[in-house]
């Protein structure tokens, strides 16, 4: 999972992206758009916690990505190769 320093750099780099598509169309910017930034950090960061260890086993999500679902009992039998020396 990214650090919280990676999501905020992440989103950094999306408001600017946003910002600049802004002032193309036109749009007046003000400090005011930047006010629910740690807001917006704190569920991004929530959102992929989550994700992370806990909602990626469960339909719907589990279709965003091949990781296989592994949890439960599992059976085992080892074999070994190793041959015994007489002596």
């Amino acid at each position: 999972m990214p650090s919280g320093f990676s999501i905020s750099v992440i989103i950094i780099v999306a408001a600017g992206v946003w910002a600049i598509s802004l002032l193309y169309f036109g749009v007046d910017l003000s400090w005011d758009y930047a006010k629910p930034f740690s807001v917006t950090v704190a569920v991004v960061t929530g959102l992929l916690t989550a994700f992370d260890r806990v909602l990626w086993r469960h339909w719907p999500f589990r279709l965003s990505h091949k990781t296989p679902e592994l949890s439960g009992e599992w059976g085992a039998e080892l074999l070994s190769s190793y041959a015994e020396q007489g002596g």
